[in-house]
């Protein structure tokens, strides 16, 4: 990687620079050295004078499967910041925060992934056809927190409403809503405390790995 840089460095003319670049970035690629293709493709993105946004994308995904889940998660905010409408952004800074933090306690990641999630589920709210796998995703993410940490229903259910309204025909979604909704007893027969767990409500927090269905750009300009 320091040898391409200082190779690209050595180029006075702009898009000769950037070229270079380019294939340096197709060379890690073809050898699947995704950390250096990351970093190569940032170099590039933060060299154009004109980058589309949508690479960011590409390159945080790159990151995250090398398991750079901070750089991952700046590129991600960048791309929230110059694409906030757009939901790859707040959707990838939800699964990076849910990774960082598995435990569900540690902020600021708590926080990032709340926040993340929820604003990805307000915006599939928008398209419902488009981004009902990544609202759906976060739907469940979202109530897993609330339910099985916070073990507040209440909060639970709001999530779990939205989510299937993207989908109403969810048989998963459709019975945590019944249960959600199910009044709970202070104890059950015999003192035993009943369960915050929703029926299929497990395994909820996503992995950071690449979406099967829509989520990043797979061929974005670099």
């Amino acid at each position: 990687f320091g040898i391409y840089m200082a190779g690209a460095a050595a180029d006075t003319i702009l898009q000769d620079r950037i070229d270079y670049m380019v294939d340096a970035a197709k060379d890690f690629e073809k050898r699947g050295c995704k950390k250096q293709d990351a970093d190569m493709r940032l170099a590039i993105f933060q060299l154009r004078k004109n980058p589309n946004p949508l690479s960011l994308i590409n390159i945080g995904i790159l990151y995250t499967q090398t398991d750079q889940l901070v750089k991952a998660d700046s590129v991600f905010t960048v791309y929230t910041t110059l694409s906030p409408d757009s939901i790859l952004g707040y959707y990838w800074r939800g699964r990076v925060n849910a990774s960082l933090d598995t435990s569900n306690q540690v902020e600021p990641f708590v926080t990032n992934m709340l926040n993340g999630f929820t604003k990805a589920l307000d915006i599939a709210g928008l398209d419902k056809i488009r981004y009902r796998n990544l609202g759906i995703t976060s739907s469940l993410s979202l109530i897993g927190y609330y339910n099985n940490v916070k073990s507040d229903k209440e909060a639970a259910l709001v999530p779990a409403l939205k989510g299937l309204d993207l989908d109403t025909s969810n048989a998963q979604l459709k019975n945590i809503v019944e249960y959600l909704k199910r009044p709970t007893p202070a104890k059950q027969q015999g003192g035993q405390k009943p369960s915050n767990n929703p029926p299929k409500a497990s395994g909820t927090k996503p992995e950071a790995t690449t979406p099967k269905s829509g989520a990043a750009a797979t061929s974005s300009k670099r």
